[in-house]
């Protein structure tokens, strides 16, 4: 899955904005699997992964390009933030109290985009 850290996302919003650049543009830094950013997160945080079973095996490709975005200037990968690096800051906003629930509906997709009825 393509994967970007939100402060990469700014940077590259606040470029497009500042150019005369249109058009789309796939913007991600990194291709891994879910399976991969699990391994690292479990690196760095020295937990366990659950594997939740599947009914059926996802197909769906997820990697894409991001060559035109690269390209055009607009996003720098030599600058970007690595997954781990995220990872990092995450570990750190818990530790200085900052997030104080890790179990919030805000940091897991799904159960937070049903209190909408998305």
């Amino acid at each position: 899955r393509p994967n970007i850290h939100v402060k990469d996302i700014a940077k590259t919003i606040i470029a497009g904005l500042d150019s005369a650049l249109k058009g789309i543009y796939n913007v991600a830094t990194q291709n891994f699997t879910v399976d991969e950013i699990a391994k690292k997160v479990a690196k760095l945080t020295r937990c366990r992964v659950q594997y939740a079973s599947q009914l059926k095996e996802d197909k769906r490709n997820y990697r894409v390009t991001f060559q035109k975005a690269i390209k055009s200037g607009l996003l720098k990968p030599s600058t970007a933030l690595t997954i781990e690096e995220g990872v990092k800051e995450f570990i750190e906003l818990v530790k200085s109290g900052r997030i104080k629930d890790t179990k919030s509906s805000m940091y897991f997709n799904a159960k937070h985009l049903s209190h909408y009825s998305v």
